[in-house]
């Protein structure tokens, strides 16, 4: 399973919430979470989260998606 690290803002938008929503729940499924050099905190998504993280990626581009099958 690949490692994703997102920030708050990307999670919120993957999971259709707001920021601190996210990052309150990235707190209670006590995912890693590590300061990256540009000041921002990352979170490293779990297996659902990746696993959503991927279906929005399919479902941008099904043509893309298709090409690579």
């Amino acid at each position: 399973m690949p490692q994703i690290w997102m920030t708050y803002d990307e999670i919120s938008d993957l999971l259709g919430c707001d920021a601190e929503v996210a990052r309150a729940m990235a707190i209670h499924r006590s995912l890693d979470r590590r300061k990256s050099r540009d000041g921002l905190t990352r979170t490293k998504l779990d297996l659902d989260w990746t696993g959503r993280f991927i279906a929005a990626i399919r479902e941008a581009d099904p043509a893309r998606d298709r090409a690579v099958r």
